[in-house]
């Protein structure tokens, strides 16, 4: 049975850490519609294109495969967007939401159907503003919802699955496709196209979909250890109540004949973080080191990462001490994605960290 409940968003005495009682019944997940590719729909007349986001929540539900049998769903849609249209105040909102599910201990799981454009990035920023107690589950499609052979309906389906598994509990935000299941850190969107658009990089699922079994292949003790070495930012939540939107960091990409005066450009318009893509294991030429030295000694944070698709860039890597992390007041992005990265930096800005706490900014990259 699908439901469209209205509830306050107050927390309930319950604190996030503990473990709801045991209910009889189907389980209770709290489905989250944002638009996207999955709930996209086209006429015959548009050649192929379709509008993202077209269709409601609750009418993907009726057309995924047995979910209303399994799972007791409330069915929410806060906006209904392509997810290239996100912006870091659609991203609080969802993070509200959770935090508030997180709270209510008769949602076992919270499931988000989401667009793939900017999914992983989404699912990263939760990761780290919302409790880890309670399974999280994004998902989406890469086929609108009117395709022929469209995946959204499986996927919803999988995602349920995976939310709802006793072992989903304490790994973190998870984000399931194509019968897979990656950790919100390391998942990425690889392809324009093709169904198996999203991988882990350089690490494997987390879980696989067999019918409506969940086949884990990282133990529920390794995944819970990991996602409690990952950096929290959930007072963030707290202190943006009445902030629209995360603070400014954007990405510059390194390349021939980069310019670097687009560096200061940022910093006129509010920039408060810059992330390098650098090339290879973060490296820049001269002009622009410069430039983002001026900037992390005006109290910009400055990260240096990579464009390259897999591979850390270390911290002090440079040969000449100068033109070291320590010496110019950069943060080296170890493991962390470009990408991610700049959300990792908005994050640390957002919850007091800053270029005056360095060290502190720079164990929340080391910690993945």
């Amino acid at each position: 049975m699908t439901r469209n409940r209205k509830r306050s968003n107050a927390p309930s005495a319950a604190p996030a850490s503990e473990t709801p009682p045991a209910r009889a019944g189907k389980p209770r997940v709290l489905l989250i519609g944002t638009g996207g590719t999955i709930a996209g729909a086209a006429r015959p007349e548009d050649g192929g294109r379709y509008r993202a986001g077209a269709i409601a929540i609750g009418r993907l539900v009726e057309d995924a495969p047995d979910l209303g049998a399994r799972f007791d769903l409330d069915c929410e849609q806060p906006f209904s967007i392509g997810s290239q249209h996100f912006t870091s105040g659609h991203w609080l909102a969802l993070a509200r939401r959770v935090c508030s599910a997180a709270q209510d201990p008769t949602i076992d799981a919270v499931v988000i159907a989401h667009g793939t454009d900017t999914l992983e990035e989404t699912a990263f920023v939760l990761d780290l503003l919302c409790p880890r107690t309670k399974p999280v589950v994004l998902t989406g499609a890469m086929r609108p919802a009117t395709a022929l052979g469209a995946d959204g309906p499986v996927n919803l389906r999988a995602a349920c699955l995976v939310a709802t598994d006793a072992a989903a509990a304490g790994r973190g935000v998870l984000v399931a496709l194509n019968d897979q299941a990656w950790s919100a850190a390391h998942v990425g969107k690889r392809h324009s196209m093709a169904l198996q658009a999203f991988d882990g990089g350089e690490r494997e699922a987390q879980a696989t979909i067999t019918g409506t079994t969940v086949r884990w292949r990282q133990s529920q003790a390794m995944a819970v250890a990991e996602a409690r070495l990952r950096p929290s930012f959930e007072n963030v939540m707290t202190a943006s109540s009445g902030q629209p939107r995360l603070p400014i960091v954007v990405l510059v990409w390194q390349h021939v004949d980069a310019d670097p005066g687009v560096v200061g450009w940022h910093l006129d318009q509010g920039a408060r973080g810059i992330v390098l893509a650098a090339t290879g294991a973060g490296t820049m030429p001269d002009p622009m080191r410069a430039a983002l030295a001026a900037a992390a000694g005006s109290g910009c944070l400055v990260v240096r990462a990579t464009r390259v698709g897999a591979g850390p860039v270390i911290r002090d890597s440079e040969p000449e001490p100068g033109d070291r992390d320590g010496a110019l007041g950069f943060v080296a992005a170890g493991n962390v994605p470009a990408l991610k990265a700049r959300i990792l930096a908005q994050c640390c800005i957002a919850s007091g960290l800053a270029t005056n706490d360095l060290t502190r900014v720079q164990a929340a990259f080391d910690a993945f």
